[in-house]
């Protein structure tokens, strides 16, 4: 069997899809590079494309240095949308032509086995991206990262309530309950903003009102 090349995330802002990949590197104990999708875009032609291949070179010497690296690019629909051929003013030659550098350093005709990972993330639908891209050797996996359920929740609001200071009253599970549809963000937020409204109130404990 071989290794995956690419997986991909989606899933609504705030849940925890950079913070995933950090630990799948983290774990693995292998070098990690972190890029946006639009920092691929410019309005010099062929910048694009070459950023493409001055990232892979760099994962390449990395592998070869550590036996594997992962790539992590976030925002993959920037970069990653679909290829327009029928283009009357050719606004779009300079984003096709990143893609197809990204296609071709994904599973291309590159002849070294370096052990690179491609992680991508996007909040958009799975439909935006070039068919290409999702094709068996590239993108392999599809994980949707959604928002969180009841006891997910509870344990985020466990978690983020350690690095406050939370009267031991305060039942999690009750706000748990009332944190529906909430992401692991909104969930830190709502404890930053309780421990800002005791603080106002002259309070050393961050109470169920707040």
């Amino acid at each position: 069997g071989k290794i995956l090349h690419g997986m991909l995330m989606i899933g609504p802002p705030g849940c925890g899809k950079t913070m995933l990949a950090k630990a799948i590197a983290t774990e693995a104990g292998i070098p990690f590079l972190s890029t946006s999708g639009s920092e691929f875009v410019e309005i010099f032609v062929g910048v694009g494309a070459s950023r493409v291949r001055k990232l892979f070179k760099q994962a390449r010497q990395y592998s070869q240095a550590y036996g594997a690296c992962i790539i992590f690019i976030d925002e993959l629909e920037v970069v990653g949308k679909q290829r327009v051929f029928m283009d009357a003013f050719g606004g779009s030659s300079e984003s096709n032509s990143t893609l197809n550098q990204l296609l071709v350093e994904m599973d291309g005709l590159n002849d070294d086995a370096a052990h690179i990972v491609v992680i991508g993330a996007m909040n958009a639908a799975e439909e935006v991206l070039d068919p290409a891209l999702l094709r068996p050797g590239r993108f392999d996996r599809t994980i949707s990262i959604g928002r969180p359920n009841l006891q997910e929740r509870k344990d985020i609001f466990e978690y983020y309530a350690k690095r406050v200071r939370l009267d031991p009253s305060v039942d999690l599970a009750r706000l748990a309950r009332k944190a529906v549809y909430k992401t692991p963000a909104d969930i830190e937020n709502i404890l930053k903003e309780a421990a800002l409204v005791a603080v106002r109130g002259r309070r050393e404990l961050i109470t169920y009102k707040d």
